[in-house]
């Protein structure tokens, strides 16, 4: 037994072991936080049929308040330089404009219970960031996790065909029957994180890790084939091309051109399709659905709600699935039953009808003017170029996605969290020079 003590104490003593230990501590922490997000508590979760919506769960927010207090134990063990790019004023704003919003919300109960998660989450988010003592370490665990994750999914068609594809039980979309979604809640969303992992994949064989590479690009590519997200097929590959191309410019102006004019086109094909006559008649002329699966009627109904509160908006998460829409009378006019539309499908009016106008301006700088700024300035660095570009092809296919989904602000959603990936990685990559 003493010299079981004895051996103790001189691992303890040790500084070498005591680093071993709190950089193991943080390596584990990192893949906690991610695989919690990407492969969440409950995977294969089959949701409510009735489309009643859960008040609350209770495993989820005992593990993201635990990852939330050993995240702020790990950043306590970093060097508290590292977290000096999060010190920006738009950042601040955002917050800031939340609280509002939140307390200003018609729904206080549900905008404060959601305004809390989602705030651990941009704070989990952000401290993966600082967590790794090298980006070395970063990398190698972000690959990881993305492997887990697909595994996930791919282990779930393999083994629980009835939990991991679409069926025709379902009374809302059975339409979708056949769709593969993985351990993810609907296909969208497992086709959206498919092409995270795809641009891992692309980083990862530009970084001659080629059977990481190769695993992920592939096998991300094939299952999102296989979720029938046509949309999501058609700008995974505009996506790979825009941001190589503006990875290999140096100019501002052809870097807004490439990455942020097409969002501004989507958004003008979509909301812009329900305000101004003209392109309508033009989607009708070009496109075979010019209403995009019937979300015309969905974005017109929230346009109209829109001009009831334009610069509080109705708060955090404070107008679909609530009493707002349940009960409201127009809903009746809708080719969608209220009770089915959990969200607007356009993050951008959601953004709008929840924070209102001033809210949706500060989302244009924060995640989508100020990541194009950082990219630019990260990409001055030859030892920045490529990861930087791996976070701008997240930032920008989920940009592109969320003018036909919602992914802002919904609390531990991976399509979310990776966006936040995105958008920090390329404010940590504009801050600090990677070491050869």
């Amino acid at each position: 037994m003493s010299v079981l003590s004895d051996r103790i104490e001189r691992l303890a003593a040790s500084p070498a072991a005591e680093a071993r230990a709190r950089d193991l501590y943080r390596r584990g922490l990192f893949l906690a936080i991610i695989i919690a997000v990407w492969i969440s508590t409950r995977p294969f979760y089959a949701a409510p049929t009735d489309g009643s919506v859960a008040g609350g769960d209770l495993v989820n927010q005992l593990t993201f308040s635990s990852l939330a207090v050993l995240a702020f134990a790990g950043l306590l063990m970093a060097d508290g330089r590292a977290m000096r790019p999060l010190l920006q004023p738009s950042y601040a704003v955002l917050v800031f404009w939340m609280v509002v919003t939140t307390a200003l919300s018609t729904q206080p109960a549900i905008s404060q219970r959601a305004f809390a998660f989602t705030l651990i989450v941009m704070f989990l988010a952000a401290s993966v960031f600082v967590l790794p003592r090298r980006f070395r370490d970063f990398e190698t665990l972000l690959f990881l996790a993305a492997l887990a994750a697909m595994g996930m999914s791919y282990a779930g068609v393999i083994a629980l065909p009835d939990l991991a594809k679409h069926t025709d039980f379902d009374p809302f979309e059975p339409e979708h029957a056949g769709s593969w979604k993985g351990h993810f809640d609907h296909k969208n969303i497992a086709g959206a994180m498919m092409a995270v992992f795809a641009s891992i994949g692309v980083y990862a064989l530009r970084r001659k890790r080629r059977w990481i590479g190769a695993t992920l690009l592939i096998g991300g590519v094939m299952f999102l084939y296989f979720t029938k997200s046509k949309t999501s097929l058609a700008l995974f590959p505009l996506v790979v091309i825009c941001c190589l191309l503006a990875e290999r410019t140096q100019w501002l102006f052809i870097r807004l051109g490439l990455c942020l004019a097409p969002i501004l086109l989507m958004l003008a094909l979509t909301l812009g399709g329900v305000l101004v006559t003209p392109i309508a008649e033009l989607n009708k002329a070009v496109m075979k659905d010019p209403t995009f699966t019937g979300r015309f009627d969905i974005w017109r109904y929230g346009f109209e709600m829109l001009v009831e509160r334009p610069w509080m908006g109705y708060g955090f998460e404070g107008f679909w699935q609530t009493s707002t829409t349940l009960n409201g009378e127009s809903k009746l006019e809708l080719a969608w039953a209220a009770e089915k539309i959990v969200h607007g499908h356009n993050g951008y009016l959601d953004v709008a009808l929840t924070q209102g106008l001033p809210g949706l301006l500060i989302v244009f700088v924060v995640f989508l003017i100020k990541p194009i700024a950082d990219y630019h300035k990260a990409a001055q660095w030859e030892e920045n170029r490529a990861p930087a570009t791996m976070f701008l092809m997240i930032w920008m296919f989920i940009s592109l996605g969320m003018c036909l989904e919602v992914y802002y602000f919904r609390r531990a959603d991976p399509v979310w969290f990776s966006l936040l990936v995105g958008v920090l990685g390329l404010r940590f990559t504009a801050a600090h020079r990677i070491a050869r």
